[in-house]
């Protein structure tokens, strides 16, 4: 893991990450990350993406949001 991305995790509050790779046909791998605050949700969920054929998660946008 980057050291800007061990950083980035240190500065956020409390979380639990949920990973998950879906494949729904033989030939598709489609990976996805949620992140939910250990405490004090609200309810509501922004999701961020890259679409098409992107090949990474934008972890920057998740800390962002």
């Amino acid at each position: 893991m980057a050291r800007a991305q061990m950083a980035l995790y240190k500065s956020l509050p409390s979380f639990c990450r949920v990973q998950a790779t879906m494949r729904p046909s033989s030939d598709s791998e489609i990976k996805m990350e949620l992140w939910l605050p250990a405490e004090g949700w609200n309810g509501r969920l922004a999701e961020t993406g890259n679409g098409g054929f992107g090949s990474n998660i934008g972890f920057q946008n998740l800390a962002d949001t």
